[in-house]
Parts: structure tokens; C-alpha cells; sequence
């Protein structure tokens, strides 16, 4: 999701990436700046996407008590938001009904979910669909202009390593609907070993 609060560095570096607000759970690579100029995130082509956002029964809990209307949520336990046509004069498509289309904010950014959180980075199946593995989305713009810089893949390894910790595994495994399928245009792919074990029920 866009960064309305959080002036992040302008600066690419993956082991002092800013964390955001208070409930940042991950490291943010993207600056504020280039959200607000990227017209990628948070607009979907089709109303039903693979690409919307999950939301645990936490962040579901979470996001109405920010004033987003329960009737977005079809499964208060946990499910991915129903979108709304995109309210601007022309333009098509669907959008999250937490972002604000006329300024690029997202309404419940110090609340916002997981699966937010962790754009660009995509977290899926591999090719098999055997193993979870974590890459960066080319959909970002961000990501096109600075796929050559180190620092984006070590960014990937450390949001790889975050997601193996026993809080982060926890979750996901509570919430497995957070592995999207397998998406070619990915890149920079690390393996996810502790993830892939707890959704297979071997977790050591």
C-alpha cells in the first residue's frame, strides 16, 4: 500500500530500511515519494483479482475501528477485500475501498495489513507449487528502475529471513490464503524453509 505518513529514506538500502508506523512488522524500501507518483498500487484491472489485499481477523477488527465498512469484508475470519469501482471522473477499474483515490493516501495506513506491508515484495508459491518463496513484483515501478542495485535483492533476503520467525510463522500459518499463487513476472526468488514446513504440517 501508498505511504501517507512515513517519510521514508530516499536512499536504496535494505538493512536500514525504515519500519513505518508502530505496527510495522517489515522493513519499507520504497520511498513516500515515489508511492504518491506510482500509479500501481492499491488499483486492480479486474474487480475479483488474485492481487487484493488479505486481511487477518485482526486487521479486519483493526481496519474498522479506522471506519472502513464491515460490508467490505465477506469473512470477518479472514479474507481478501472486496473492491469498489474506481470513483474518478474517466478512470476504470476497481480500487481497495481503503485507499483515497483523490490523494493517494491509504485511509488505515498505521493499521494496514501484512499483505500491504510487505509490497513489492510478493510472497507465493514456487514454480511447483511445492515451496514458498518471497521476490520483488516488477509491477512496481520502483522495482523496474532499481532491479540492478545489490542492496533490492538483500532486501529480499532480509524480508525472507523476517518471515521465517516464529511470530511471522505463526501468522501466515493461521492465514495461509497470505501465499499467493505463483507469479512470473517475480523476481530476485528466496526460498521461505521454515513457512513451506508449517503450511506442509512439519514445522520443527
Amino acid at each position: 500500500m501508498v505511504n501517507s505518513a512515513n517519510k521514508k529514506s530516499e536512499g536504496l538500502s535494505a538493512s536500514s530500511g525504515s519500519y513505518g508506523p508502530p505496527h510495522s512488522k517489515l522493513p519499507q524500501i520504497v520511498p513516500s515519494s515515489r508511492c504518491f507518483s506510482c500509479d500501481v498500487c492499491c488499483r486492480f484491472p479486474e474487480k475479483d483479482s488474485f492481487l487484493r489485499p488479505f486481511f487477518t481477523r485482526e486487521e479486519i477488527q483493526a481496519a474498522i475501528r479506522t471506519g472502513i465498512s464491515p460490508k467490505f469484508f465477506p469473512d470477518p475470519e479472514g479474507c481478501q477485500i472486496d473492491l469498489i469501482p474506481n470513483p474518478l471522473p474517466g478512470a476504470q477499474g476497481y480500487i481497495c475501498p481503503c485507499f483515497n483515490a483523490e490523494n493517494g493516501h491509504c485511509k488505515i495506513y498505521e493499521v494496514r495489513p501484512l499483505d500491504c506491508q510487505l509490497y513489492p515484495v510478493a510472497l507465493m508459491r514456487n514454480e511447483q507449487g511445492q515451496g514458498v518463496v518471497v521476490g520483488l513484483d516488477m509491477k512496481c515501478p520502483y522495482v523496474q528502475e532499481h532491479r540492478s542495485d545489490t542492496a533490492i535483492s538483500a532486501y529480499v533476503q532480509e524480508v525472507a529471513s523476517l518471515l521465517d520467525s516464529s511470530e511471522m510463522l505463526h501468522q501466515i500459518d493461521s492465514n495461509p490464503s497470505l501465499v499467493q499463487r505463483h507469479q512470473d513476472d517475480v523476481i530476485f526468488l528466496y526460498p521461505v524453509e521454515g513457512l513451506t514446513r508449517a503450511l506442509k504440517g512439519q514445522r520443527k
